[in-house]
């Protein structure tokens, strides 16, 4: 049993499950029982924040649930498994295999486990929550598609992640209904965000966020998710007002709204204090667009001392990223290097591109100043080949071209750094090719 974790108790515990999982595997046969009572040890260490113990349950789970005998049993274990599996990689920061985890759990649900999950949650009324699987499905989908900056694939999941929800409304119970909504819009804004698509990303929150608050009323963690609608519209009003030149008024008030629904949510969770992390986290980053970076620093180290391991690695370093970039600007290189790097690190290690190349051109700054222009440059040309592989991919022009429109200062940059260091034949090709791309954007 694990009711209260012990790592010397789990990994004995760990290790007697999986000669029990062997003996089944050699059986070729798993009760459902056994198979429940895995889960149940899954669910408890994923509710209490144990993410890669969890993995490892889940793990002998998708080991032994193809031989469980009833075969509704076996569709919608195999289901909850592959989802979990999915889940469980998404908090650990392992997009791709989360991508993987949904695709198998979709493929499962639409061949027969969806309806069997589906009638299990019906209420006596004939509603229930069951339903919005489906749609829940396909927008961690789309969201982990996100994350790897395969903006394709999120629109395309989030669109059927809304077809799947409106198809199941009269299935669902209300609250259910307008949580998945909330959640769906919320997960579009942020895509939407990556893209340049500010206008449409701020809309998509604001009404997330007014769902959630509502929500919150009757059960007091959805002012959590509301604070999160809150700081994705605020993102989206920060996008908006440097397109347009004006000041952050709008941005940090709506900032200000996350930190108030936030009093009213459940403290002492790691999830309270990982969102009010996320908010200096970001009003620190407006700060520093503002000019002001004393106030920057003070919110971003902040942000930093708040965030636990786990919301780090589901931001892919961002906070250092912003503090390396808040030292950086404050003339303070040391400090902005050791930032700048740690946020490289995490974003190469999660193959997260968005902080990455911000990461690697504002080294190539660093690097520049203190007169390494060689590392400077090699810095420049990681970051170079990721924006064009961003560029490669199948969207709508003006998606593509708002999502590349910040990232031409990487171009201008690379034209400068080679030819002021008098650049050899061989780099001309690389020279032309920035002009042109940055001629492109001008």
């Amino acid at each position: 049993m694990i009711e209260s974790l012990d790592r010397q108790q789990f990994a004995h515990w760990l290790t007697v499950e999986e000669g029990t999982v062997e003996s089944y595997e050699d059986l070729r046969s798993a009760p459902t029982e056994y198979v429940l009572y895995l889960g149940s040890k899954y669910a408890w260490l994923s509710e209490n924040d144990y993410d890669r113990e969890a993995f490892e349950v889940i793990v002998l789970i998708l080991r032994i649930v193809e031989y469980i005998p009833d075969l509704a049993d076996r569709a919608k274990q195999s289901y909850w498994a592959c989802r979990g599996m999915a889940v469980t990689c998404s908090f650990l920061g392992l997009w791709q295999d989360s991508i993987e985890g949904y695709e198998r759990a979709i493929h499962i649900g639409e061949d027969g486990a969806y309806p069997l999950i589906e009638a299990s949650y019906r209420g006596p009324g004939g509603a229930g929550s069951g339903a919005q699987y489906q749609p829940a499905d396909h927008r961690e989908l789309g969201s982990m598609h996100g994350r790897v900056g395969s903006y394709g694939e999120a629109l395309d999941h989030h669109r059927i992640a809304e077809e799947r929800l409106e198809a199941a409304r009269s299935r669902l119970d209300v609250h259910t209904y307008r949580d998945e909504l909330a959640r769906l819009r919320n997960a579009r804004a942020l895509v939407r965000m990556d893209l340049g698509e500010y206008k449409e990303a701020e809309r998509d929150s604001l009404a997330a966020a007014s769902i959630e608050e509502e929500l919150g009323e009757e059960n007091p963690l959805r002012f959590l998710q509301a604070a999160i609608d809150y700081m994705s519209a605020g993102k989206a009003r920060r996008g908006l007002a440097l397109r347009k030149d004006e000041g952050f008024t709008a941005s940090f008030a709506t900032f200000d709204d996350a930190l108030r629904v936030l009093t009213l949510a459940p403290s002492g969770r790691r999830e309270h204090s990982d969102r009010e992390s996320e908010v200096y986290l970001e009003r620190g980053r407006t700060h520093l667009m503002d000019g002001d970076h004393e106030a920057a620093i003070t919110d971003l180290e902040r942000a930093l001392s708040l965030t636990s391991d786990f919301n780090l690695i589901q931001h892919a370093g961002a906070h250092h990223l912003y503090l390396g970039e808040a030292y950086l600007d404050a003339d303070d290189p040391e400090r902005a290097e050791v930032s700048l790097e740690k946020a490289a690190i995490i974003a190469e290690d999660l193959g997260t591109p968005e902080t990455l190349w911000q990461g690697q051109r504002m080294l190539a700054a660093v690097f520049r100043a203190g007169n390494a222009p060689e590392k400077a440059r090699t810095e420049l040309r990681k970051c170079i080949d990721i924006i064009e592989q961003l560029r490669s991919q199948t969207l709508p022009e003006s998606s593509k071209i708002s999502m590349l429109e910040p990232k031409d200062r990487a171009y201008e940059d690379l034209v400068i750094d080679l030819c002021e260091s008098g650049s050899e034949d061989a780099e001309t090709t690389e020279v032309a090719r920035a002009l042109e791309i940055t001629e492109a954007f001008n």
